[in-house]
């Protein structure tokens, strides 16, 4: 009893040591010595890209920060920075390996989407072609659908997302490059995949297969030696699968090594254009040598022990902190297949390895710590070594309850540091809130300063502008004004001393009596015209006075316009009417009430027709009136078939003094007449642009409240 005692005591002894290791290491930061490593690599690295320009070794450069770097979280930033100098320099090899850690990091990211089909893939498209990495874009957007397939969990989400992407196969199938095919064929495969899953059927791998083997033979003949590892390495996680489901071991093997040696062949020659020392590549190969172990079980010992020795001196044949590595894939994976195939103590061996690397501290970055004490403990049962098997669970059980510990202290810790950062953020904020305000007042008050004098400065500046602007158009107006008055003077003294020299003529003649009786008749008859062309343009130039003099609004009333038009028309007729000039109406039945001034009405058709017979030799003049009841208007129009106005011009002869033709007669007052009368109606006048045919004038005026009742 005693002598048990004693072996008990030494085994608890021994177990309490192994604990304290396991919690020792597992309270110390994993991965030290690695770390101080990387570091030192990663500042020697970063020196060396700071101080070299060329392009090519600035790649090479950023391919080992960026391997270096991987997993700690800024893989990222060097990515990023890897892909902008590729995309300087156009170098296939660059860009691929940037868009795919892209891809692969953000693939599952519905608002990453459009950054990463707009910018990287679509910079790996233009120029990809005739490279390694022909088909890398067809590739990236598969493997996109890929992963986002897999994490839609909603069925009608996936049966939508299923409908477009076969809508897009649809519409490019005529169409498509063979990568596109490779793309079609395997996602269709998948997404049928995931409608018999939803059917809940069983073996679905397996009717997928003809699409699968028919991506993969074509794949097998891609040029881009990039991508087609990628490809075939994607179709064979599901045509494996399948083979698998068949219980075809032989063509699951035979893609297994076969992708295997694409791997072999991509990493070779990307040596030969970047060495990339620090890439880590042999966890490129666990999942393919394990596989092919797991199958050989089920086939035959000799060839599953013939595969896991290619895969131990493969794994074994790492240098450095790379060996360690492999080795947690060896022990991990050897353990698990010695103890399927009963070699018990073999597995004990290998797995005691493995604790003894995590106890060691040469394991960073595993996570299975607790997985393997149980499973080294499930190994003793199976070796019917009960004792052993309870000591390994009470020891799993210990290290359980350190790594729960480890948890909690590590959250307490994170979060008594995140209060600590919390508090020196705020601390921060409130101090860099202070030194803002006043920044903000200060520059509150700058900009209060300088926008007064800006503002006192743009008025004033504003102001000498607008005072230059009106003295230089008071400039041209008076220039105007002069040379218009010159114009008038010269015209008025004209067009008086014309009629005058007639009178003045003439009045000779009569006094001679030697002149016949007939003629002096028609001499008299020369002396009345004169005498009236002369009043008529002393009343012109007096009603202007008036009316440019008038303050006060014209007296108007109800007057009944068609009277006052046939009035008009027919003066015209009888006194300057032409032969080859017809003089129409066109009145109204009923009668126009119009709100205007009798007179000034009269006077106002009077110039319009006159200017009309004036400028017509042939043809026609006409006087039209209507009512417009909806505007409450008065329209009268006037229109010959005479020269016509050019349409520059529709605005310049309403100006006082102007004539069109300095040779016709006239004082150029008559339409600027018009104008004013029809203002101080409260109408308006103008030329109609629209008439070709000669002239039309276009005058409306109010209409007389008894029309409109």
């Amino acid at each position: 009893m005693s002598y048990l005692r004693c072996i008990i005591c030494i085994l608890l002894c021994c177990l309490r040591t192994n604990v304290s290791l396991a919690q020792s290491f597992q309270e110390n930061k994993p991965g030290i010595p690695l770390m101080s490593t990387q570091v030192i690599r990663e500042d020697s690295l970063k020196s060396l890209l700071n101080q070299t320009t060329n392009p090519h070794k600035r790649i090479d450069l950023l391919l080992n920060l960026k391997d270096i770097s991987e997993g700690n979280g800024i893989e990222t930033q060097y990515t990023r920075q890897l892909f902008e100098e590729g995309k300087k320099t156009k170098d296939p090899y660059a860009i691929f390996v940037a868009v795919t850690h892209m891809v692969t990091k953000y693939a599952n990211q519905q608002e990453k989407s459009d950054s990463l089909h707009n910018y990287y893939i679509k910079t790996l498209e233009e120029i990809e072609k005739g490279t390694p990495a022909e088909g890398a874009a067809t590739f990236f957007k598969m493997n996109i659908y890929h992963r986002l397939i897999g994490v839609t969990t909603d069925k009608q989400e996936r049966t939508e997302f299923f409908r477009q992407i076969r809508k897009e196969f649809k519409a490019r199938q005529a169409t498509e490059d063979k990568y596109q095919k490779v793309k079609r064929l395997f996602l269709e495969g998948l997404m049928q995949l995931w409608e018999l899953n939803d059917q809940g059927k069983s073996k679905i791998y397996v009717p997928e297969i003809p699409l699968w083997e028919e991506a993969w033979n074509t794949a097998q003949d891609f040029p881009g030696e990039y991508v087609r590892r990628y490809y075939l390495g994607s179709i064979h996680s599901l045509l494996s699968g399948a083979y698998n489901q068949q219980q075809d071991y032989e063509n699951q093997k035979r893609i297994t090594w076969q992708v295997i040696d694409e791997c072999k062949a991509y990493y070779k020659l990307s040596e030969e254009v970047y060495p990339r020392p620090f890439l880590y590549k042999d966890n490129t190969y666990v999942r393919y040598y394990t596989q092919l172990i797991r199958g050989a079980m089920y086939i035959s010992d000799e060839e599953a022990y013939k595969i896991y020795n290619l895969f131990r001196q493969h794994m074994l044949s790492a240098q450095e902190e790379f060996l360690d590595r492999n080795k947690i894939y060896l022990f991990e994976t050897a353990y698990l297949f010695l103890g399927n195939m009963h070699r018990v103590d073999e597995a004990l061996a290998n797995c005691d390895s493995l604790i003894h690397m995590i106890e060691t501290n040469h394991a960073p970055g595993f996570t299975r710590i607790l997985e393997t004490y149980k499973n080294k403990a499930y190994l003793f049962r199976r070796a019917n070594r009960p004792e052993d098997a309870c000591i390994a669970y009470e020891r799993a059980m210990q290290v359980s309850d350190s790594l729960i510990k480890k948890e909690y202290v590590e959250r307490v810790e994170a979060l008594r540091l995140k209060n600590d950062i919390d508090k020196l953020k705020l601390e921060k904020t409130v101090l860099t809130a202070q030194n803002r305000l006043v920044e903000f007042i200060f520059t509150i008050c700058i900009l209060i300063v300088v926008v007064s004098i800006s503002m006192y400065y743009y008025k004033s500046l504003k102001k000498t502008r607008k005072l230059q602007k009106e003295i230089f158009r008071q400039s041209i107006k008076a220039q105007e004004s002069e040379q218009m008055k010159s114009a008038f003077i010269n015209s008025i003294c004209h067009e008086i001393r014309t009629p005058l020299n007639s009178i003045n003529g003439f009045s000779e003649i009569l006094i001679d009596e030697s002149t016949p009786t007939e003629d002096k008749k028609e001499y008299q008859n020369i002396i009345q015209e004169n005498t009236r062309i002369l009043t008529s343009l002393l009343d012109s130039l007096i009603e202007v006075a008036n009316l440019d003099s008038l303050t006060e609004a014209l007296p108007l009333e109800d007057i009944e316009v068609t009277s006052i038009c046939r009035t008009e028309m027919e003066y015209l007729q009888e006194t300057e009417g032409k032969e080859g000039i017809q003089y129409l109406l066109d009145l109204p039945v009923k009668e126009c009430i119009a709100h205007t001034h009798a007179q000034y009405l009269s006077l106002l058709l009077r110039s319009l027709l006159n200017n009309a017979n004036k400028f017509t030799q042939e043809g026609s003049i006409c006087l039209s009136c209507s009512c417009n009841k909806e505007n409450k208007k008065i329209i009268i129009n006037v229109t010959d078939t005479g020269c016509g106005i050019s349409a520059d011009k529709h605005e310049y002869v309403f100006q006082r003094f102007t004539k069109l033709n300095t040779f016709t007669l006239g004082n150029g007052l008559g339409l600027y007449l018009c104008r004013l009368i029809a203002r101080h109606m409260n109408g308006n006048i103008k030329i109609d642009p629209n008439w070709s045919k000669g002239s039309k004038f276009i005058f409306t005026i109010p209409m007389g409240n008894n029309q409109t009742e």
